[in-house]
C-alpha cells in the first residue's frame, strides 16, 4: 500500500495537453538570465523590438476567436543525477471585463505536476502563479506555460505574460535517502536490544541468583531508570522477581519515555552441591513508550536532520537456563543462555514538508520482530564481611531486524532495512551492608553493538532483605 504524505502533492494533478493555437516564445522573442551559480534561470518575454507585439500576449471575444490557448515549451535546467526540486514562479496580467470570461495560467511540469491560476470575470489582475516541480534522476525539466482565454460578445478579454522564474531549491540522491531510512531501522533494533538490557535490571540482573526474599528502590543516570525491584521466595528453590521503572533512553538517534515492567519465574536447585542449575521464564514490556525518532540526509550542500514523534508498545518473552559453581564460600560463577523473543510496534507517522525539510518522510505503522540468544556469565564474590561484589560480561546475536516501508515526497518508496546484529553486555556492581538486611548497592551496566551504538546506566539501589 502506498502511503500518503500530508499535504504532499495537493497541486498535482494529471494533464493531457490539448492542440496548441499559438506559440507564445518563439525564437528571439525573449531573454534568459542565468544566475553565475546556474542554479536559477529567468525568462523574461516582454524583450522584444520596438513596435513588435509581445509574444506572450493574447486576445480573445468581441471580433476575436471566442477562445484562444498561448502555449509555450521550455526546459530552464537539463538533467540530473538525483532527485532535484525547482520553485517555478510566473508574472503577467489579464484584463477580464465581462462575468463569464476568464483567464486560466497553467504551468505542465514533469511526472504530471502541475500549477494553475484561474482569474474569472470581471477583474484586472496580476498573474501571480508559484508551485514546485520536481525531477527524477536523468530527467530534465520540462515545462508547458499555458494561457487559456475565454472570451465575451462585447468587450474582449486580454492577457500578457512577462515572466519565468525557475530556482533549484532542493537535492538529493538516492543513496541519502536509503542512508536517512536505514537509520530510522536501526533505530528500532537499538531500541529492543538496549531496553532489553535494562529489563535485565529489573528482573535482578547483577544480583545473586538466590538472593532471598528483598525489595529494592532503583535509579540510574545515563539513561535515565526510576523504579523498584524484587524478588520472593517460595521455598523448593522457586522465586519470583520482577519489576516496575519508568524509563527514558536516548541513542543512534532514537529517545523515548514510558513504563517498563517485567516478571519472570525462577528456579535454583536447592542443595548445598558445589554445581547447581537453575532456570527461569519471564515476560516484559512497556505498554505504552513515546518515541521520537531522528533521521538524516543530504540536500544540496547541507546535512538536514529531522525529528518526528510516535507511539507504540514492546514486548517480550524469554527463557533462561544454566548452572552456577561455588568455587568456594565466598566466590560463585554462573554461566547462563538466553533465548528471547521480542516484539516493537510503533504507529505510522508523517514529516512535514518545510524549506528545511524539502524530502519529508512519511513511515507506515511498523513491527519489528527479533529472535535473540545469548551467553552471559557472572563472578560474585564476598569481598569482606559486609562488602561483595558481582561482575557480568555477556555477547548475543539478534535474528530478525527491521524493514520499514516508507514513502518520500519527490523521491517514492523507500524500504529502510537494519538486519540482525551481535551486541555484548556488560555489568558491575558492589554491595555494602549497612546494617542487617539492608544493602546499599552501586551498579553500572550496559549494551553495544554495532548498528545499534552503546547505551550504558549507571545507579543505585537500596535492597531491604525479609
Amino acid at each position: 500500500m502506498r502511503l500518503k504524505l500530508a499535504a504532499a502533492l495537493a497541486a498535482f494533478s494529471a494533464f493531457t495537453a490539448p492542440a496548441f493555437a499559438a506559440n507564445g516564445c518563439p525564437d528571439g522573442t525573449f531573454l534568459v538570465e542565468p544566475s553565475p551559480d546556474g542554479n536559477t534561470q529567468s525568462f523574461l518575454f516582454n524583450f522584444v523590438d520596438p513596435g513588435d507585439p509581445a509574444p506572450f500576449y493574447g486576445q480573445a471575444g468581441a471580433g476575436y476567436d471566442p477562445t484562444l490557448q498561448i502555449s509555450c515549451s521550455i526546459q530552464p535546467f537539463a538533467a540530473t543525477g538525483g532527485f532535484a526540486v525547482y520553485s517555478a514562479d510566473y508574472r503577467g496580467f489579464a484584463f477580464v471585463p465581462e462575468s463569464g470570461q476568464s483567464v486560466t495560467l497553467t504551468s505542465n511540469g514533469p511526472n504530471g505536476q502541475q500549477g494553475l491560476q484561474v482569474v474569472d470575470g470581471p477583474a484586472a489582475a496580476d498573474l501571480d502563479l508559484s508551485h514546485l516541480v520536481g525531477t527524477l534522476p536523468g530527467q530534465a525539466l520540462d515545462i508547458t506555460i499555458l494561457l487559456d482565454l475565454v472570451g465575451g460578445t462585447e468587450d474582449p478579454v486580454s492577457a500578457e505574460f512577462d515572466s519565468a522564474d525557475y530556482a533549484l531549491v532542493a537535492y538529493t540522491t538516492w543513496d541519502s535517502v536509503q542512508d536517512s531510512a536505514n537509520q530510522l531501522a536501526f533505530q528500532r533494533n537499538a531500541i529492543i536490544t538496549h531496553l532489553g538490557g535494562t529489563a535485565n535490571l529489573l528482573m535482578g540482573g547483577l544480583q545473586p541468583l538466590d538472593g532471598g526474599t528483598s525489595i529494592a528502590p532503583i535509579a540510574a543516570f545515563g539513561s535515565s531508570l526510576l523504579g523498584v525491584t524484587g524478588q520472593a521466595e517460595f521455598g523448593n528453590g522457586f522465586s519470583v522477581v520482577g519489576g516496575i521503572a519508568l524509563v527514558g533512553q536516548s541513542y543512534q538517534g532514537a529517545s523515548f519515555r514510558g513504563i517498563l515492567a517485567g516478571a519472570a519465574l525462577r528456579y535454583v536447585s536447592p542443595t548445598n552441591a558445589p554445581l547447581r542449575a537453575f532456570g527461569e521464564v519471564g515476560v516484559w514490556g512497556s505498554p505504552n513508550l513515546g518515541f521520537a525518532f531522528a533521521r538524516s540526509y543530504e540536500n544540496l550542500d547541507e546535512v538536514v536532520t529531522t525529528e518526528s514523534m510516535s507511539e507504540g508498545f514492546v514486548a517480550s518473552l524469554y527463557a533462561r537456563v544454566g548452572g552456577i559453581y561455588s568455587m568456594n564460600a565466598t566466590n560463585d560463577i554462573a554461566l547462563a543462555v538466553t533465548l528471547a523473543r521480542t516484539s516493537l510496534h510503533v504507529d505510522g507517522y508523517a514529516e512535514a514538508m518545510s524549506a528545511e525539510n524539502p524530502f519529508p518522510m512519511a513511515v507506515a505503522d511498523s513491527v519489528s520482530r527479533q529472535t535473540s540468544i545469548r551467553a552471559t556469565a557472572e563472578w560474585t564474590t564476598e569481598i569482606t564481611d559486609r562488602l561483595d561484589a558481582t561482575l557480568m560480561a555477556g555477547v548475543g546475536h539478534a535474528f530478525g531486524g527491521t524493514n520499514l516501508d516508507t514513502e518520500v515526497l519527490w523521491v517514492g518508496d523507500v524500504e529502510g532495512m537494519a538486519g540482525g546484529t551481535t551486541f555484548v553486555e556488560y555489568g558491575a556492581r558492589l554491595g555494602w551492608e549497612l546494617r542487617p538486611n539492608v544493602t546499599i548497592d552501586a551498579f553500572v551496566a550496559g549494551t553495544a553493538g554495532r548498528g545499534i551504538g552503546a547505551h550504558t546506566q549507571i545507579g543505585g539501589a537500596i535492597r531491604l532483605q525479609f
